[in-house]
């Protein structure tokens, strides 16, 4: 085969391929691979630092006692008593 058809069909492979990328199930059952494989080819290139160990965190007794709440009494509201009307 000329190197000219071996381009030629190469050529018509991709175009092929980028058609067969417009039909929507197509295109999500290719999406999150290519996503996965970018992703993994970023951290080869560029791995991500380690992430540092966080300090245990033990809360500090307060000093101030807390408030307690105090309990208000409302009045009720007065209740009237119907009159008869003639």
């Amino acid at each position: 085969m000329s190197k000219k058809k071996l381009f030629l069909v190469f050529l018509s492979l991709v175009m092929l391929a980028g058609l067969s990328l417009l039909v929507p199930r197509v295109r999500l059952a290719v999406a999150w691979r290519v996503e996965k494989a970018i992703l993994y080819i970023n951290n080869v290139i560029d791995p991500p630092e380690p992430v540092p160990t966080a300090l245990p965190f033990t809360p500090q007794p307060s000093a101030t006692p807390l408030a307690s709440p105090t309990i208000t009494k409302t009045p009720a509201p007065e209740t009237l008593t119907p009159t008869p009307t003639d």
